[in-house]
């Protein structure tokens, strides 16, 4: 995949090639200097009355691209899904004129009306509102402005607040430096003891643990470890610690397009926040960003103050592995919303949609038939859910398992 965007002469013809594959509908939505741009999305499956509109994560991830083969499977599921392309990114990133969107318009406000806007372009009055990790903070500040247009919330690897990313930093030193859960605690131990005998390779640590840990889980750590007290595994670092830079640093035309919606992440999100009394960090990739955007702007009501309104069924999906947004995002939530429906996933990490999507289109499957089922929705839905081995893990594993060959260094 290209590395850079393409220059402005062969954008749009991609974009154009793009629109007509993925059968793209566009509706304008208005800048804040007065002018207009297209905001593409999709609508596939069977027409309903109350579809599910997704946002998948990010910000910077593509909704038509990426997703393709998710639209595939709903649609064998009989689901009538809604993505919308993030303003900023792929099919929405730019004018008419093919130049960008200004930064001014990199808002979540912006994004959530835009949602609205697909709704009204579609004729539905409802939806069940979907989103995964930064997409769920979307779906919740969703809710909170349009709360008339939502039916049920699912909220996949649910983050809460601009302090989310403080958690998930807390989470890994927990698991990875204190001990203080009991499945990693003697893991800890032997990560404070390869950080003492070798301060300058604790760069990239945390991502890595991080990464082993919810893709492949703790056994696999203990096998990290177990290279870089041997003195080896650098390379193997290396490759890890630039999948967490690539993500932002890395644009992939129509697929992640970070550079500017990052805006958003920075400005209302506190992306790149580190926890002072963390030694692990799974965030420099973001604080080594943070001066290209504009910095944090705490909003004047937390999202933690305003789910108490919401009246509508709230089912939230939870890796046991996941250390991007922990489980106590979570119970959080579920301690704040007046119909929480917790599902834990075994084996599983960050973002079911992305790395589980069979159990992700279950429930959203589960939820709709709820909807127009008599009794509580919660009576369609599993109570705990077993994650397969993903693609990811597969190559995580194996990568992890070439470092250990008695060659590899």
């Amino acid at each position: 995949m290209p590395g850079e965007l393409p220059d402005a002469s062969s954008r749009p013809q991609q974009a154009e090639r793009l629109r007509r594959a993925h059968q793209v509908r566009t509706v304008h939505r208005a800048l804040p200097d007065g002018g207009l741009f297209s905001l593409a999305y999709t609508r596939t499956g069977p027409t309903s009355q109350t579809p599910v509109l997704v946002f998948p994560g990010g910000p910077g991830l593509g909704s038509v691209v990426p997703y393709a083969g998710l639209r595939r499977r709903a649609s064998r599921l009989g689901l009538d899904l809604i993505m919308v392309e993030h303003r900023g990114v792929g099919l929405s990133r730019t004018r008419a004129d093919g130049t960008d969107l200004p930064r001014s318009a990199m808002r979540i406000a912006a994004a959530v009306d835009d949602a609205a806007a697909v709704l009204d372009a579609e004729g539905v009055s409802r939806a069940v509102i979907a989103g995964s990790s930064y997409g769920s903070y979307v779906a919740q500040r969703f809710g909170v402005r349009h709360p008339d247009r939502v039916s049920a919330m699912v909220l996949d690897s649910a983050m809460l607040d601009e302090d989310s990313g403080v958690s998930a930093e807390r989470a890994l030193h927990e698991h990875y430096w204190e001990g203080a859960v009991t499945e990693t605690a003697p893991l800890a131990t032997r990560v404070r003891h390869v950080t003492a005998q070798d301060p300058g390779g604790v760069d990239g640590l945390g991502f890595v643990l991080q990464l082993l840990h919810e893709f492949v889980g703790p056994a696999a750590v203990a096998r990290y470890l177990s290279l870089r007290e041997a003195g080896r595994g650098r390379n193997f670092t290396r490759w890890a610690a630039a999948l967490g830079r690539g993500e932002i640093s890395r644009v992939v035309p129509f697929r992640m397009e970070f550079d500017l919606v990052g805006e958003i992440a920075f400005r209302e999100l506190g992306y790149g926040r580190e926890d002072s009394h963390t030694q692990l960090t799974q965030s420099g990739q973001f604080a080594d960003s943070a001066a290209d955007f504009s910095p944090f702007t705490p909003p004047s009501v937390p999202l933690s103050a305003q789910l108490d309104r919401f009246t509508w069924p709230t089912v939230l999906l939870s890796g046991d592995r996941d250390l991007r947004t922990p489980r106590s995002e979570s119970t959080r939530i579920a301690e704040l919303v007046p119909e929480p429906h917790l599902i834990p996933i075994r084996r599983h990490g960050h973002s079911a949609l992305d790395f589980a999507p069979q159990l992700a289109l279950g429930v959203f499957q589960a939820v709709t038939l709820g909807l127009g089922a008599e009794g509580s929705i919660g009576d369609n839905l599993p109570q705990e859910l077993v994650a397969p081995r993903s693609i990811a893990s597969r190559m995580i594993g194996a990568r992890l398992a070439a470092a250990e060959l008695p060659l590899a260094r």
